[in-house]
């Protein structure tokens, strides 16, 4: 399945769940709000749905896998699609992506000045199309991972797994949504643009016109592209690799070399001043930032003194590589932090 047709799946997914919410509302005192694009910090949340009543914030991820059996259980990291004579395929816990979505939620109110005690956000999870019979969950997990016939009564039984008593006044209700409308970042271009790339969604993210005539079905296509890109990457990390050797041992950039070796001596014997310029983020810098944002992933790279380096109009982004397995199914896996000049964190796309 290509990502154009997953994304059309997906689409038809979140309007199935976006439809029976919109049902229900009126008769549980519901507001919802549907595909919301949170801006924290130098990081970035989609919300597929959001429903505000008294008891707080309820965070729902759709999914759609259709025909699929899904197996997992609530520690595991990945979950398991079984499809009948077909190769099952993994994706994250859903209960452990929305955790993450749960935490953007509260940073973001906080951000914006109106706090919510932490009781008040929770999540769910609402499957169209698939089997949830396998799943071993504990009895509240349960509650939170429903099919779409199983949204009223996850609705309904809001007050086993709220936490709270439900003292949400209408007034504040009210508040809370407008916040969330406020919030919503989905109409900047540059914000979707931001998730598109640190969520990996490189065709969503690219314009028409760097496609060329591609086929966006033909994965021999996509292929072959990717390994061009590689190909031609190392070429030039060779030509600049050999320019610089020149530059530094041959060419003008000896004095420059000869600074940077001796700080504090010029090049006849006397006291240099200080430079006080940047220069810019390095490989020691990103991989300093991930061990303190995501040790464990950190852990789980193989070469992390070799990332694919580029620069962006934030700064400069590290992206590594690391294969994640689970069971018989593994899956290549992208981070990818974004350091400014001064090697501060502005951008991050950890999956």
């Amino acid at each position: 399945m290509d990502f154009d047709q997953a994304k059309r799946i997906g689409d038809e997914g979140e309007r199935l769940v976006a439809a029976e919410l919109e049902r229900i509302a009126p008769s549980h005192g519901l507001t919802v709000l549907h595909d919301l694009l949170l801006k924290v910090g130098p990081m970035t949340a989609q919300l597929d749905h959001v429903v505000v009543d008294r008891y707080g914030v309820l965070i729902i991820e759709s999914k759609v896998r259709r025909g699929a059996t899904i197996k997992g259980s609530d520690v595991q990291k990945q979950w398991t699609a079984c499809y009948p004579g077909r190769r099952n395929t993994s994706f994250q816990n859903p209960l452990a992506q929305n955790r993450e979505h749960e935490n953007a939620v509260r940073q973001a109110l906080k951000q914006a000045g109106r706090p919510i005690n932490p009781d008040f956000v929770k999540s769910a999870v609402v499957f169209a199309e698939a089997d949830l019979t396998q799943l071993e969950l504990d009895s509240l997990a349960r509650l939170r991972v429903v099919d779409i016939s199983g949204v009223g009564g996850l609705i309904e039984s809001r007050h086993d797994f709220a936490v709270n008593s439900g003292g949400l006044s209408d007034a504040d209700v009210a508040a809370l949504a407008g916040l969330f409308r406020g919030l919503d970042r989905s109409g900047d271009a540059s914000v979707a643009e931001q998730h598109a790339s640190y969520r990996g969604d490189k065709r969503s993210a690219a314009p028409n016109a760097t496609r060329g005539t591609q086929s966006r079905n033909s994965s021999v296509a996509d292929r072959l592209q990717r390994a061009l890109a590689e190909m031609a990457l190392r070429v030039l990390l060779v030509v600049v690799v050999v320019g610089a050797f020149w530059w530094l041992f041959v060419g003008p950039g000896q004095g420059w070399l000869f600074d940077y070796l001796t700080p504090g001596v010029s090049n006849d014997g006397q006291t240099a001043s200080p430079s006080g310029t940047p220069a810019g983020p390095t490989v020691a810098d990103a991989k300093a930032a991930l061990l303190e944002i995501d040790p464990e992933k950190y852990a789980a790279l193989a070469s992390p003194d070799s990332p694919i380096v580029t620069s962006v109009p934030q700064g400069t982004t590290f992206t590594w590589e690391y294969v994640q397995a689970s069971g018989s199914v593994a899956q290549v896996k992208t981070i990818a932090l974004t350091l400014d000049a001064s090697g501060q964190v502005v951008g991050a796309s950890i999956e």
